[in-house]
């Protein structure tokens, strides 16, 4: 069980679905065809991820709010992936919760799909996008999970904005983030920063 705080808006047709689960306590409503919800309540987070055609969901994480398209969603699954094959289910929600920090920062872009893509100087923020592992990855149940974790409000990486696995970073990387940034943690393989 998690407490979930969230906005969501969905095609009526689909959240007919999407909800079916939820007590009728917790139904959304149906306004002019969209399906709305603001509810916080302790439930088990189900996911109906087939047959999604098109939808927004918009979610509120630590008092901050998201708006997640289809496109954002699949480019967060997949950079997941990329970033954390063979982390456990913590260091995938980590990598979640940095592009969630990104997406409310000043300093970067503001849709999930512009900070997983954005590029500084020719380089992506993101080594996967550079090296196409982004590209080829084939998104895990695990990873799932985790995004549906992160997107519920679970969060770890506390105010991150950076990670590097060190063992696997330039020597020119290791230097720059040792140099300008704080270090917040460490889980698995990967260090978590600021500024």
């Amino acid at each position: 069980m998690v407490k979930i705080s969230t906005f969501l808006v969905f095609s009526s047709l689909f959240a007919l679905e999407l909800f079916s689960w939820l007590p009728a306590s917790l139904q959304p409503i149906i306004f002019n065809d969209l399906v709305m919800t603001n509810k916080t309540q302790e439930v088990e987070v189900h996911t109906q991820r087939e047959d999604r055609e098109s939808f927004v969901i918009d979610e509120v994480i630590d008092d901050t709010y998201i708006q997640l398209s289809e496109k954002d969603l699949i480019a967060l699954e997949r950079i997941v992936e990329a970033e954390a094959t063979g982390e456990d289910i913590m260091g995938r929600i980590m990598v979640a919760n940095v592009v969630f920090n990104r997406v409310n920062s000043a300093n970067f872009p503001n849709t999930v799909y512009d900070v997983i893509h954005q590029r500084i100087n020719g380089r992506a923020q993101f080594s996967p996008i550079d090296d196409n592992r982004y590209y080829t990855v084939t998104v895990s149940d695990k990873t799932r999970e985790a995004v549906d974790r992160a997107l519920a409000g679970e969060t770890y990486a506390e105010d991150a904005l950076f990670f590097m696995a060190r063992s696997m970073a330039s020597e020119a990387g290791i230097t720059w983030f040792d140099r300008n940034l704080t270090k917040i943690k460490k889980h698995g393989a990967h260090e978590f920063f600021t500024y």
